[in-house]
């Protein structure tokens, strides 16, 4: 496929990220996923990867086009591996987009990289020490569960019916045997959820999962990491809080239909309002919904969009 550069001129209004995720496969092996924003066929971004010189490709790169993303896959061998390396994005300086890294090491921790115009480049990291390892995931287990009430009620309901000790140890691994076992989900819409309190978001997945026809797909806490996973997931489905950390919900719907424009946005906001309303339309999303309306009502919303799903024929 031929791949034409596009002028600094013409990608002016480029909001949508490139993708980079590499997966260590062995001591100095990777597997690489590089997907780039495209207009058409053979018109995509000027961006390109450029590895240390000790890599080296170990397979063909595999490439694709499929709903405006050009999508490259190879592996590589580093020597000595990519920790202490520098990668970078050539063409990024000079165009307005970001590029987001996942790197996911051989023992399961990741690194998580924004890149920006003024900041292509990125130097891999070591896995974290021990220490810091137990002290990070600490700190979130605690926060976990002091701030989810149905964890600690589940904690209490299992000493109280097992009467702990050994009885309690199996049932925990019965438990984590049967989470392990359950398929990967076959259900129509995949949904993801973008920022909102925590509150919220528990009322949101507690929905998702007791509704037939729906799946988490994946959230976000924020609208530069929510733009990759969408990218990366295309949800069929995205429940985007019109107040985020470091963007509003609105701009983030409006980029959402840029990178996948099959996906319903659905504007949750706080009351209802008649200017949240008209510019939700304006900028593409499918409904808006307010905590005061209840969860019936996003129900409803989502059943609609279950239902055009299925009434939909299967293409031959």
């Amino acid at each position: 496929m031929l791949a034409l550069f596009i002028s600094v001129s013409s990608l002016a209004h480029e909001v949508r990220p490139a993708y980079l995720e590499l997966r260590q496969t062995g001591l100095e092996t990777y597997a690489a996923l590089w997907k780039v924003p495209a207009l058409e066929e053979d018109l995509r971004l000027g961006l390109y990867v450029e590895l240390p010189v000790a890599c080296t490709n170990i397979t063909a790169v595999r490439a694709s086009m499929i709903n405006k993303a050009y999508t490259e896959r190879w592996s590589f061998r580093c020597e000595g591996g990519l920790s202490g390396r520098q990668i970078h994005i050539s063409g990024l300086s000079s165009i307005s987009t970001d590029v987001l890294v996942r790197l996911e090491r051989l023992d399961g921790t990741e690194q998580v990289t924004r890149l920006t115009p003024s900041a292509p480049s990125f130097v891999v990291e070591a896995a974290p020490r021990v220490l810091e390892l137990a002290r990070t995931y600490s700190i979130l287990g605690v926060e976990h569960i002091l701030t989810g009430i149905d964890h600690l009620l589940f904690i209490l309901a299992l000493l109280l019916i097992t009467g702990g000790g050994w009885k309690l140890v199996k049932v925990s691994e019965r438990l984590q045997m049967n989470f392990r076992m359950t398929p990967p989900c076959m259900w129509p819409l995949s949904v993801m959820t973008i920022g909102g309190s925590n509150g919220l978001r528990l009322s949101l997945h507690a929905l998702i999962r007791q509704e037939p026809g729906l799946c988490l797909a994946g959230e976000a806490g924020t609208g530069a990491a929510a733009l990759g996973l969408v990218f990366h997931l295309e949800p069929a489905v995205a429940l985007v809080d019109v107040c985020l950390p470091d963007r509003n919900g609105f701009e983030v719907v409006k980029c959402i239909k840029q990178l996948v424009p099959t996906c319903a946005a659905i504007v949750l906001s706080d009351a209802p309002d008649p200017c949240v309303e008209d510019v939700a339309r304006i900028v593409g999303a499918t409904a808006v919904w307010h905590e005061g309306s209840g969860v019936n009502q996003l129900r409803r919303t989502l059943r609609r969009l279950i239902q055009g799903v299925l009434s939909k024929p299967t293409q031959n």
